[in-house]
């Protein structure tokens, strides 16, 4: 049955990766039209795509059992609530709480966790953000306001992990999308991976890199990743540290750097739910 649904899925996704190559005939690469909508839509499909092989595989697998299971509450709405197109991009809210961002600029798109809050600078998501209950602790304010100004041609999409219990030591975790459109990073091997923590540990006192990996996502999307921890010494005098992961994705125009920040005693709740947005992504190529 898997094996079925394998080459169903791998198939689906051969066909929609040779439509998003294909260019208009009769347009150098170099004369072909900037991404329009469309394009944003065959992004929408590919991650879409990936979701639905995700979720067929997850029913596939045993049940977990857990000690106090956790009540959902039902989803009210019908239909998915798009939160609209600000800075070249598109939020849509889907029935299961997640959220689809879909990249225009930068040709990319995947699928934010529930329990995450997705907002775009200066959209009007980030004015409604101060006013949500669940964004009302302090250290959720805070990282809000750190990013009040940043230029929304480069941070693409900012997002806060609003679950309750998830503020850990006053620190809120957080993800990142950072678009370079001028840098380009290479995956063939480590050596930009390498140059790129040479300049992290310069640049950042106290830093320390974990790790540096070379790795693909299930449908073939590589990507480089660095994990970093800084110590940080509170004002109580008590040390907490701070744990990074930052990934590298190669676009079609400069790359595309998703930094998870979090602490390193909280990372192994967090990332699973990191790792399977990272699973969604799909690059329009």
């Amino acid at each position: 049955m898997m094996n079925s649904r394998l080459r169903t899925f791998l198939a689906a996704m051969a066909c929609l990766l040779v439509i998003l190559g294909c260019v208009v005939p009769g347009l150098s690469p170099e004369s072909a039209p900037a991404p329009t909508v469309d394009s944003v839509l065959l992004v929408t499909m590919i991650v879409q795509t990936v979701a639905a092989a995700q979720t067929a595989t997850a029913g596939a697998q045993p049940p977990i059992p857990t000690s106090t299971p956790t009540l959902v509450p039902p989803v009210e709405t019908a239909t998915p609530t798009v939160e609209g197109s600000f800075s070249g991009s598109i939020l849509t809210k889907r029935d299961d709480g997640t959220t689809l961002f879909s990249d225009q600029l930068a040709s990319y798109g995947l699928i934010v966790p529930a329990g995450w809050l997705p907002v775009r600078m200066k959209a009007p998501e980030y004015a409604a953000a101060w006013t949500l209950a669940e964004t009302s602790d302090p250290a959720i304010q805070s990282v809000l306001k750190n990013i009040e100004t940043e230029d929304p041609n480069r941070l693409r999409l900012f997002v806060v992990d609003t679950q309750d219990g998830h503020v850990q030591g006053g620190v809120a975790t957080t993800i990142k999308f950072q678009w370079d459109k001028e840098r380009d990073v290479s995956l063939a091997d480590e050596a930009d991976l390498l140059a790129i923590s040479d300049t992290l540990t310069t640049e950042n006192p106290g830093l320390e890199v974990v790790t540096t990996e070379l790795r693909r996502t299930s449908i073939g999307v590589p990507l480089g990743v660095i994990t970093t921890r800084t110590p940080t010494v509170k004002g109580d005098g008590s040390v907490l540290v701070i744990f990074e992961e930052h990934v590298f994705a190669d676009l079609p125009q400069g790359t595309l750097n998703i930094i998870l920040s979090t602490t390193e005693d909280f990372k192994d709740t967090v990332l699973p739910a990191f790792d399977n947005m990272l699973e969604s992504l799909a690059i329009n190529s």
